[in-house]
């Protein structure tokens, strides 16, 4: 996040200033919100002269971005470190642990992710999925790949599109799970309908011609407008193609809610990582869209 933080030299001094500041601003942002965090507020609480303040940050975006930036590695390190415990199990036993750890931490931050969705472009991360994953890929993307390697099994097509998709769709569907707290679903729920997902994603028939067109059309331009907005439109359009299923009005809404998520793993097909094509990955984004519904 381009939070503007001032460069000190890397003393004991300037590291517990900087934390004191950011556990300031962060129990700011988690009683009266974004708009509360001004520096001289930020300061007061941390103890701090504002001018003191200022030889860290130059101003309250900087904190703050600072602030997301740091729990979003510390996340990432649980979620590795997690991963290197549950090593040895199945690829559907890992993919549910950690989207339970993502899920059950993002909410209980989620005051953070709140602030990210709400003052985006204010903050230097406009496409917030991406810069998640830009956060979080220094920590994790080694262990991704070696979990991925050891669990998932390999087809023609890549074992990289199939970890894109799966990990944009839990970072994708955590985050927005946590800013939006579905009251009709539990986090339960909603863990038990991804790791069913993961299932028939890994072993599952080829797609429907119904989740192929949604793949195709969500991987196209998204308009402009409040994410909130998008979001409700993209639910409105996957509860569409899975209304024929014959589940229980909880599941249809958990299920929904990860196939709208879903969009956000077809927009990013636009531009490939290195080494895959949008082929391969539109491919696999299908295939996780029938998974969902199935």
């Amino acid at each position: 996040m381009d939070n503007r933080m001032r460069k000190r030299p890397s003393q004991g001094r300037s590291r517990v200033t900087v934390t004191s500041i950011l556990e300031a601003a962060d129990r700011i942002l988690r009683a009266d919100g974004y708009e509360a965090a001004s520096t001289n507020r930020v300061a007061r609480v941390a103890g701090f002269s504002v001018g003191s303040l200022y030889q860290y940050f130059s101003d309250k975006q900087a904190i703050v971005g600072a602030l997301i930036d740091r729990e979003l590695r510390a996340e990432a390190e649980a979620l590795a470190q997690l991963l290197d415990l549950e090593a040895r199990r199945g690829a559907v036993e890992i993919a549910a642990e950690g989207f339970r750890l993502l899920v059950t931490r993002r909410m209980s931050r989620a005051h953070l992710h709140r602030t990210l969705d709400a003052h985006a472009a204010e903050l230097g991360a406009s496409a917030i999925v991406e810069h998640l994953v830009a956060a979080q890929s220094p920590v994790l993307s080694d262990t991704l790949q070696r979990i991925g390697a050891q669990a998932l099994p390999r087809t023609s097509r890549s074992l990289d599109a199939r970890m894109f998709a799966l990990a944009r769709l839990a970072t994708g569907a955590s985050f927005v799970c946590a800013v939006e707290s579905p009251q009709v679903f539990t986090a339960d729920a909603l863990r038990a309908e991804f790791a069913g997902a993961v299932e028939r994603f890994l072993d599952g028939p080829p797609p429907r011609p119904a989740t192929v067109t949604l793949a195709l059309n969500w991987a196209k331009p998204s308009g402009n407008g409040p994410a909130a907005e998008q979001r409700a439109r993209r639910r409105r359009e996957a509860r569409g193609v899975l209304l024929a299923a014959e589940v229980d009005a909880v599941t249809l809404e958990a299920r929904t809610f990860l196939l709208a998520n879903l969009a956000d793993v077809a927009h990013a097909t636009q531009r490939p990582p290195h080494g895959l094509t949008q082929e391969d990955l539109l491919h696999e984004v299908a295939r996780l869209a029938e998974a969902i519904g199935a």
